[in-house]
This record gives C-alpha cells, structure tokens and sequence, in this order.
C-alpha cells in the first residue's frame, strides 16, 4: 500500500465524506419547509392591519391610493360584509374622507350630500339615490344650471369609487301629458342619460365604467298616494355595481 511523504498510509478519499453535503441539503430543505408552514399559517388581514398603521398617516404619500381608500369604505364587499354599520354611515365616512382631501370650495357641496342622498344595498350593489326633484324641473331631462354642483359633488365619490355605475332614472306614476316624452319611461331614461353625459364630458369619468337605463314609474319605493311620496319616487340611482 502507497505511503504519503511522512510515511503514513494513504487510504484515498474518505467514503463518508458526501454526508457531510447530504446533511446540508437536509437542513436547507427542513429550513425551507418550516418557512412555508409560517407563511402559510399567517393571518393575512391581521398583518395588512399591522401594516397599514406602521404607514405614515401624513406628508406625500398619505393619499397616494385614493381609491383604495374608498375600496375599504364605500364598495360593495363592504356593505354586504357588515349590518352593524349602516350604508348612510359608510357613505358619511365616505363624504369626510372626500372633504380632508378635496378643496375648501367644495367643502359645503360634500357636507350637502349628506342630507339629500339616501344610500342602500340590494343584490346589484350599493344603490345611491338621489330625488330628480334636485336636478330636474317637472317633465324636464335637462339639468337645471343652478344644481350642477350637486352632480359635481356626487362626482366625486363616484370617480373615486373603483366600482362599474349604472345610472338609472324613476318617475312618479302620473303620466305623461303633452310635451317631448310619450312616457314616463321615456323621460326616465333621457333622465339618466343627461346625468351619464354630465359625468363623461364634464367631469371626465371614464365612459367604459357608465351605463343608463329607466324604468319609468315601475318600481316606486313608496305608494304614489301623496305628493311627498310621488317626489321620492322621482328619483336617479346610481347603483355601484357589485364585483362579479
């Protein structure tokens, strides 16, 4: 057998060295498997609260994302996630968070939605309804001048918003007597339209996230027996659609 320089044996590489390697190979897989295991055992919601209060709450970025401001106050998900916090309370919230971050001029316009807009939820989403009586004389599709910085206002909650809108116009049950309408029907739907073009061409909504319809005097929210009712059923609804 060979001997080495200083007279000792040389028995070749030892055979047991590859355990050495085959040991770390284990431990980096137990190591990557244990980190799974904590990623995946994480309460996701918990640690996105954690992370949204070690943000900072003023300077620059504090309303970089308005949006998603308002995905976590007034979409859908929200309404229909909690019954404990009225629609009309969220959509308060909704109009204060406008009010820190819009200009002063629009301060009284905001806090005015607060007492002419009523706000529910059904299977569409979160419905916004407004009486027509705020934007439109009687038998008219044209929006009065004066009432512009009521749609102005409304605007701005719906551009923030990151819901699809379908815009949709309601009339009383009287019909229709003389003038460019045949129907309620009809004047319901050029209703709405008017609002649709208001939004796209003034205020630059984007077209894609807009629809428009009517339904004339077929769905009253309350009986047609009293003018006070009749005026609530003449209506616009700005439905935020629910997510599909």
């Amino acid at each position: 057998m060979a001997k080495d320089k200083g007279g000792e044996e040389d028995f070749g590489p030892d055979p047991n060295a590859w355990m050495v390697t085959f040991g770390d190979l284990v431990m980096l897989l137990l190591t990557f498997f244990v980190l799974l295991l904590t990623m995946k055992s994480m309460d996701t919601k918990e640690y996105k609260k954690v992370f949204k209060q070690k943000q900072p709450t003023s300077g620059p970025l504090e309303y970089r994302d308005i949006s998603g401001k308002f995905a976590d106050i007034f979409a859908s998900e929200t309404f229909s996630r909690s019954v404990m916090i009225s629609s009309n309370q969220r959509l308060e919230e909704a109009i204060d968070f406008l009010k820190s971050i819009e200009s002063l001029e629009w301060q009284d316009e905001l806090e005015n939605l607060k007492y002419i807009i009523d706000v529910t939820d059904d299977e569409r989403g979160v419905v916004i309804s407004l009486e027509a009586d705020n934007l439109f004389q009687p038998g008219n599709a044209s929006i009065t001048p004066d009432r512009l910085h009521t749609l102005d206002a409304l605007g701005m909650l719906i551009k923030y918003a990151s819901n699809d809108i379908l815009i949709m116009g309601h009339t009383d049950n009287v019909p229709i007597r003389g003038g460019p309408f045949g129907s309620n029907w009809d004047l319901s739907v050029y209703r709405a339209l008017s609002v649709l073009y208001y939004f796209t061409d003034s205020l630059g909504i984007d077209p894609g996230r807009l629809a428009a319809g009517g339904y004339g005097d077929m769905l009253p929210r309350f009986p047609n027996d009293t003018e006070g009712n009749r005026s609530k059923n003449r209506r616009v609804e700005f439905v935020l659609k629910r997510p599909h």
